[in-house]
C-alpha cells in the first residue's frame, strides 16, 4: 500500500520539474493511469475523429492517462470552469466572454484556427453576395456566439439591416429548407447535410463564412481550469501531446480515423463521419497551424477575437489577453500533418 501512494508521489515531483512535460517520460507502467474527464462542445460526430484516434491508438495510455470522452452542450468552458470536468473545447469567443464573468477557465491549445461560424442560404433565393442580405431574415438562435458575434461580420461585410428569426438550433435548417428564413447563422459543419437535403429538394446552398471575409474569430481550443494550471502542469503537457498526437494521426489517416469512431459509435452514417473528419482537418491544417503546427496559437489572432467580443458583447470587465490563453504547455515541436488530397 505504501509504494501506492508513493510512486505518483514521484511521478508529480518529476511533472514539477518539467522532465514530463519535456518529454523524458518514465515507461507508462511506472505509475497508475490518472483519470481525466473532456467534454466536447456538441454531440459526438465526425469533427471529433481524432480525439477518438487518441483514446484508441493509445496515445493518451502512453502517457499515463486514462481519459473518458463526454458530449457536450454549446461549450465546455462552463463545465470546465465548473470543475466537472478537467479539459473540453470552447471556442475561444467563449473564454473571452466567461473571463469577464471571472470564471477560471483558459484556453491551452487552438484546434480550428479558422472559424467555422457561417451563413447559409438556398440557390433558389437569389442571395449571392453578403449585400443581398439586406433587409431579409436571418434565422440564429437567440444568444449563441452566431447571433451575439454577428456583428463582426456584418461589420466587415458592410450589411446594415437585417431582420432575426429566433429558432431552436434544431429547426433551423428545416425553416431554411422550408423559406421561412432567407438565411441561417450557423456553422460550416452543418452544411454537409445541409447541401443533401437541398440537392434532394432540386435546390442548392450558397455559404457565406465569415472568415473568407475578413472575420479572424477561432472557432475554437482546449480549455482548462486555473487550478489545474497551477497543480498539474504536466498532466496538461501530457494531454496536449496526445491528443494533438491522435489529431495529426488522424488527419493523415483519415480512413483509419473513421473506422476507429465507427468502432465507438456504430450508428453513425459512415459517408458523414469521413465528411465531417475531412471538413474539420482542412480547418485544422491552416493558417498559423499550418505553418507551426496544430495547437499554435497566433497572438494576433488572439487580440483580434479579445477585442471583437469586447465590442460585440459590451463587456463591462473584459479580460486581459494573457488571462484567456497560454501556449506554454504545447510540445516544443507541434505536429505538421500533411492533408490527403481531397477525394474527386
Amino acid at each position: 500500500m505504501r509504494r501506492a501512494r508513493f510512486v505518483p508521489g514521484i511521478f508529480a515531483a518529476l511533472a514539477f520539474i518539467g522532465l514530463v512535460g519535456g518529454g523524458a517520460l518514465p515507461p507508462a507502467t511506472a505509475w497508475a493511469a490518472e483519470k481525466v474527464q473532456f467534454q466536447f462542445d456538441w454531440v459526438f460526430y465526425g469533427k471529433f475523429a481524432g480525439y477518438f484516434a487518441a483514446r484508441d491508438k493509445g496515445f493518451y495510455k502512453a502517457v499515463g492517462l486514462d481519459v473518458t470522452l463526454d458530449r457536450g452542450f454549446g461549450t465546455a468552458a462552463t463545465s470546465v470552469a465548473a470543475g466537472k470536468h478537467d479539459y473540453g473545447i470552447a471556442g475561444m469567443t467563449s473564454v473571452v466572454v466567461a473571463r469577464s464573468k471571472g470564471l477560471p477557465v483558459k484556453m491551452v491549445s487552438v484546434w480550428h484556427e479558422r472559424g467555422m461560424y457561417t451563413l447559409f442560404m438556398l440557390k433558389s433565393s437569389g442571395i449571392r453576395t453578403p449585400k443581398d442580405l439586406e433587409g431579409k431574415t436571418i434565422g440564429v438562435a437567440a444568444g449563441d456566439v452566431n447571433h451575439r458575434s454577428f456583428a463582426v461580420f456584418s461589420k466587415a461585410v458592410g450589411l446594415k439591416k437585417w431582420e432575426w428569426v429566433f429558432l431552436r438550433p434544431a429547426a433551423k435548417n428545416p425553416s431554411l429548407l422550408a423559406k421561412k428564413v432567407h438565411a441561417i447563422g450557423t456553422f460550416t459543419t452543418v452544411g454537409i447535410p445541409l447541401r443533401i437535403q437541398a440537392k434532394k429538394m432540386g435546390d442548392g446552398i450558397v455559404e457565406f463564412l465569415w472568415s473568407d471575409f475578413g472575420v479572424r474569430l477561432p472557432t475554437d481550443g482546449i480549455v482548462t481550469h486555473d487550478k489545474t494550471i497551477a497543480e498539474k502542469p504536466g498532466q496538461i503537457r501530457r494531454f496536449l501531446s496526445a491528443t494533438l498526437k491522435g489529431n495529426a494521426w488522424a488527419i493523415e489517416h483519415p480512413k483509419e480515423a473513421v473506422d476507429i469512431f465507427q468502432k465507438f459509435r456504430p450508428d453513425a452514417k459512415r459517408s458523414l463521419t469521413a465528411a465531417f473528419w475531412d471538413l474539420s482537418s482542412r480547418f485544422q491544417v491552416w493558417g498559423s497551424l499550418k505553418k507551426h503546427g496544430l495547437g499554435h496559437f497566433d497572438r494576433g489572432v488572439m487580440e483580434y477575437t479579445r477585442k471583437a467580443m469586447i465590442e460585440a458583447y459590451n463587456l463591462k470587465n473584459p479580460p486581459a489577453l494573457d488571462d484567456i490563453y497560454t501556449a506554454k504547455f504545447l510540445p516544443k515541436e507541434l505536429p505538421k500533418p500533411k492533408l490527403p488530397k481531397p477525394a474527386m
